[in-house]
């Protein structure tokens, strides 16, 4: 997909406040999919993400550990929103 990476060398390339800007309005995007093609997303996704466990390019962390990163890097870059972490899941694969 020639296009899509054009356009991610180009988003990744804005200053942080711009790119959170872009993160958000793209987020906001899937709010307007209906409930079938949502779960037929995050089931690809979940079955990428298991591949990429199952074959070592990923690796599992306990949740605490990402929902730490994600706290310091929310702090770090105040023009993103912050969010409450779920608190279920004990490790992420990622």
């Amino acid at each position: 997909m020639p296009m899509l990476e054009e356009v991610l060398d180009s988003a990744l390339g804005l200053a942080v406040e711009d790119r959170a800007v872009v993160a958000e309005r793209l987020l906001a995007s899937l709010d307007d999919l209906d409930e079938r093609e949502t779960d037929r997303l995050w089931g690809d996704e979940v079955q990428r993400r298991l591949a990429a466990f199952r074959t070592g390019k990923a690796r599992a962390r306990p949740a605490e550990d990402v929902y730490a990163r994600a706290e310091r890097l929310l702090n770090l870059h105040p023009a993103i929103a912050h969010a409450k972490a779920p608190s279920s899941p004990r490790n992420i694969v990622g």
